[in-house]
């Protein structure tokens, strides 16, 4: 009868020593699981958030005018052009004013004063000649990098069409440019000068 009321009075104290050491073993590594687990969602997180806020940034500095979004190369189209000199309808003095490239100064896609009027002369050839249509082809020096001459390029084109189009009145439909990627695909052909040229299509 004793031996059966020590034996309950045991059974009562709790877990033994090696039962509770397992228990504090296995809570310990459940606690560290959960710092893991944290961290890594922490990090997730984090990444996320500070993509949101990048894209939030960029996108709030374009509608705010502070940033320019870069611009989108229209579908790369092989160029065809055909030389002024066989176009009819054209006297040669038009022929020259055609052929005569537009220049710009050095690391800038703004057209100077002195070059102007040379747009000026290329609209009205066009604005007398509605059914021709002109091809824009930019052009940079080979100094700086190959990407960054490209875009500059792009740019100085850009220049002149906005100037042939909205201050000239020369219809949209009769302007286009070599696009970055056609000239990129025929960047061994492209003149090496810091100037704009006009094609008849």
């Amino acid at each position: 009868m004793l031996a059966l009321v020590m034996g309950c009075q045991s059974k009562q104290q709790g877990p033994s020593p090696t039962q509770q050491r397992l228990a504090e073993w296995y809570a310990r590594k459940s606690a560290q699981d959960m710092i893991e687990t944290c961290k890594q969602w922490d990090a997730a997180n984090r990444a996320m958030f500070q993509s949101q806020l990048e894209e939030h940034l960029a996108t709030g500095a374009v509608a705010a005018g502070l940033a320019q979004p870069e611009p989108q190369a229209p579908e790369i189209v092989e160029p065809t052009v055909t030389a002024p000199s066989n176009i009819n309808g054209l006297s040669k003095e038009e022929i020259a004013v055609i052929n005569d490239p537009i220049f710009f100064d050095t690391d800038s896609a703004e057209v100077i004063y002195e070059q102007k009027s040379k747009v000026s002369r290329k609209a009205a050839i066009l604005l007398g000649h509605p059914d021709i249509k002109m091809q824009l082809l930019g052009s940079a020096s080979e100094i700086g990098q190959s990407q960054y001459n490209l875009e500059l390029a792009y740019k100085r084109a850009i220049e002149v069409q906005t100037l042939l189009v909205v201050v000239n009145q020369v219809p949209n439909n009769q302007v286009s440019i070599f696009t970055v990627g056609e000239m990129r695909a025929n960047i061994g052909n492209l003149p090496r000068d810091r100037a704009v040229r006009t094609y008849i299509r």
